[in-house]
């Protein structure tokens, strides 16, 4: 079974680069402080960074038990919020850590060849949407602790590059039991699908492995605004079902959904690292 992923957004992420560009031209209009005061700056202060992201999940893997029925996958979808630490060692080393907060989006579904639903009383069309499709969202909770390297400050911006780990946790979610129900011919209710969901880990934290690369461009007061891209490496499979698809007439089909990595990711920062005043 092949599971088709693709990123999406474009529009978004070519808004984000027009924002990118906008703040290239805005820092290099900006020439009151040279490289020089700003390195010194930095070196000098820790910094709280507030970070939104918006990111994928390529692959929800399905293995196959028994039946000739199996789920399908789309990509799922991420919504990230993060409070980060940063403990400037020098003008061109840290050390990050924080708390971060994100929302799985995660979905399944399977479309029924309409031929086998002859004769069990189910009416289906060919444009009908898959008889079988379930989305849910879910929390999972994360402790970063990463080593940023800043490159040399050019024209009010730099460049940084992250390398870490991540303490994840979902242990907050709650064991499900999805039912999935249809009406017949005769508006009789027939089960056709049942899973058993587990959003929890069981209750157990899991590491995943982080890198990712971004830029920074400093505003008149030396807040900075960034923009990053990242990745998270990890083998957990941190959300799972046993699932059985029942349609009448038909072997049942049983199987495991689950999801983990990797995930990919877009984020818009803000540092604050306070404003910067010239003694005159």
């Amino acid at each position: 079974m092949t599971i088709q992923t693709t990123l999406g957004k474009q529009g978004g992420i070519i808004r984000i680069i027009l924002v990118c560009l906008f703040l290239q031209f805005t820092a290099q209009g900006y020439t009151q402080e040279t490289n020089y005061e700003i390195k010194d700056h930095l070196s000098q202060k820790n910094n709280i960074k507030l970070q939104i992201g918006y990111g994928v999940i390529p692959n929800g893997v399905i293995e196959v038990k028994e039946g000739i029925y199996d789920l399908y996958t789309k990509p799922h979808s991420i919504y990230s919020v993060d409070l980060i630490y940063q403990v400037n060692l020098n003008p061109s080393w840290s050390v990050n850590t924080g708390i971060g907060f994100m929302i799985i989006k995660s979905n399944f579904f399977e479309k029924i060849p309409i031929n086998d639903l002859i004769g069990t009383g189910i009416s289906r069309q060919e444009d009908s949407p898959p008889i079988i499709y379930y989305k849910g969202a879910y929390p999972r909770f994360s402790l970063p602790i990463l080593l940023q390297k800043r490159s040399k400050i050019i024209n009010r911006s730099f460049f940084e590059f992250n390398g870490g780990f991540n303490i994840n946790y979902n242990g907050f979610s709650k064991d499900e039991r999805i039912i999935m129900n249809v009406a017949d011919s005769n508006n009789q209710s027939i089960n056709i699908f049942n899973a058993n969901y587990k959003s929890n880990n069981n209750h157990k934290p899991w590491f995943g492995l982080l890198l990712g690369c971004g830029k920074g461009f400093f505003l008149r007061d030396l807040n900075v605004v960034t923009v990053s891209l990242s990745a998270e490496v990890n083998t957990t499979k941190f959300l799972s079902a046993d699932y059985e698809i029942i349609i009448p007439n038909k072997p049942i089909s049983t199987g495991r959904y689950s999801v983990k990595g990797p995930l990919l990711q877009l984020s818009l920062g803000y540092v604050f690292r306070g404003t910067h005043k010239n003694n005159d």
